[in-house]
């Protein structure tokens, strides 16, 4: 049995889909399909409930997940060579891309400044297909938004928490209640597969809000310049560095639990670069 199949199995595991799965590890969707079909046949066992989309892992499957976690991470871990804490050579950072235009430079300005013998290469993506990375040691540090679930070889750092906002163009009458704004629409959504995206369709189903979504964007750059133009409406964070929401916008407090974004800056548990880690989160920590 290939070790490729057991990480190939917990990356669909990870991201909750084959095609996500496939765009994680650089695989056609129909490889990542065939691997699964042999590692089956191999097992004797159904790993996924057939007909279902996305992929619906059995109780079978997930047990075997759990006890192919650890073979593969010791398998990683005797497969890669010792670097210890080194402030040289090859960094892969990855952020989410909601993060791109005022995280990114800032940190790899700093990063250049502190550590000049550091080569720094970047990767972006949504969050869950990120700590995939990050768990299977593609990357060595990515900033993410919250996760839905716990990755066992992925440690968090929160270090930072962004408020959520109904956002409306400016001139737009404000009901009594904010929150009849988002249904009266139209409503653009972020990303439903994204983090983020879930956290803000869980809030409104939890709250009882059925919103007139037209449509669905990964970029809340995109939503915003939307939402300025008087196309419609949204929830978005007050993203950090970022320029205030309210110069462009009408700001309305999102009235939810947990109605804050929260970052966080993660790693592989077995990351022995703890002098680029501490100065990662003080880049990212926005206190003086």
């Amino acid at each position: 049995m290939s070790i490729t199949y057991l990480k190939t199995l917990l990356t669909i595991q990870a991201t909750g889909s084959f095609l996500e799965a496939s765009n994680v590890l650089n695989l056609s969707h129909s490889a990542v399909s065939v691997q699964m079909k042999h590692l089956e046949q191999r097992l004797g066992r159904d790993l996924f409930r057939k007909g279902k989309r996305p992929a619906q892992i059995t109780p079978f499957g997930r047990k075997f997940c759990g006890q192919a976690a650890p073979v593969v991470a010791e398998y990683d871990h005797l497969m890669r060579p010792p670097t210890g804490d080194s402030t040289e050579g090859q960094l892969r950072i990855g952020f989410v891309s909601t993060t791109f235009q005022a995280l990114l430079p800032i940190v790899l300005e700093t990063l250049r400044q502190s550590f000049p013998a550091l080569e720094v290469n970047v990767a972006s993506g949504l969050s869950n297909e990120l700590a995939a990375k990050v768990e299977s040691e593609e990357l060595d540090f990515a900033f993410v938004s919250a996760p839905r679930q716990t990755m066992g070889n992925v440690r968090f750092v929160e270090y930072a928490r962004e408020p959520l906002y109904i956002v409306a163009p400016l001139g737009v009458v404000v009901p009594e209640n904010p929150l009849d704004l988002l249904t009266q629409g139209p409503f653009i959504g972020f990303a439903s597969r994204s983090w983020l995206g879930a956290q803000i369709q869980s809030a409104l189903s939890e709250i009882g809000v059925k919103v007139n979504q037209t449509v669905e964007l990964d970029s809340i750059d995109a939503i915003e310049a939307l939402v300025s133009r008087g196309i419609g409406v949204s929830v978005v964070p007050q993203r950090l560095f970022a320029e205030n929401l309210g110069d462009r916008m009408q700001c309305l407090d999102f009235p939810v639990r947990n109605n804050y974004r929260v970052l966080s800056l993660i790693f592989h548990h077995e990351n022995a670069r703890k002098t680029i880690l501490q100065e990662l989160v003080r880049i990212a920590d926005p206190t003086p």
